[in-house]
């Protein structure tokens, strides 16, 4: 249908969705921008789908009932750690004065807990929105403890789109000097020295930034020599 240009309206998609043929997947994608608070909270309230989290509508400060419903879910054991922060990044959005303390909490105490690097790899992403002393305090904690490669790119990844440096150079500091604990990756597709070169690039965009104060810059400098001629993976 998408083939042939054919314009789908949202109850279309809703019946193919809860026609429950094994098109769902393809159902959701469609749906994201098009569901209403009342389209979401039936949805998930009837059918329990973890796949429809990260399509669920921003809500508006008005909209008392569907912000009940949000605080419920990313307060409910029963869904996933990655659907809770989903629920707790829309509160977040929405009234940040309230909801940053809870939503902190929550990135705080499972972001060591957490099995799942991909898992792990969204609650930092999340500390380092919040940017605060205590979450960053954990990011970098998490750069130099955490045991899978992959989710210390993530982190990398994330504080390079948060402009973030000052606040992780320390860590870079303890990985430049081989301090860092053991970590090996779970991609069978990576490229030999993949880490070092992640590492490298952070460091060659950190010290193209404009507003680093002298002390950063003097780390940031310090890591790079470090760094330069060895290989961390």
């Amino acid at each position: 249908m998408l083939e042939n240009r054919v314009r789908l309206q949202k109850q279309d998609i809703l019946r193919v969705y809860e026609a429950k043929i094994g098109l769902e997947e393809f159902a959701v994608s469609l749906l994201e921008g098009q569901l209403s608070s009342v389209d979401a909270m039936r949805l998930v309230r009837t059918y329990g789908d973890e796949k429809l989290f990260p399509i669920l509508p921003s809500p508006r400060p008005s909209d008392k009932a569907y912000i009940l419903f949000l605080n419920q879910q990313a307060n409910s054991a029963k869904w996933s750690i990655h659907s809770r922060q989903h629920a707790y990044k829309l509160l977040f959005a929405v009234d940040k004065k309230t909801y940053r303390k809870p939503y902190q909490e929550f990135l705080l105490s499972h972001v060591k807990m957490a099995k799942d690097w991909g898992e792990r790899a969204i609650l930092y992403g999340g500390l380092i929105q919040l940017k605060d002393e205590e979450s960053m305090k954990a990011v970098r904690e998490g750069l130099v403890d955490d045991p899978i490669t992959e989710c210390r790119e993530y982190i990398l990844y994330s504080l390079q789109e948060r402009r973030e440096v000052t606040s992780a150079i320390d860590a870079i500091l303890v990985i430049a000097n081989k301090e860092d604990k053991k970590h090996d990756s779970v991609s069978v597709s990576r490229r030999p020295g993949q880490w070092s070169y992640k590492l490298n690039k952070y460091l060659e965009w950190a010290k193209s930034q404009q507003r680093l104060d002298a002390p950063t810059l003097q780390k940031v400098d310090e890591a790079i020599g470090k760094l330069k001629g060895t290989d961390c993976d």
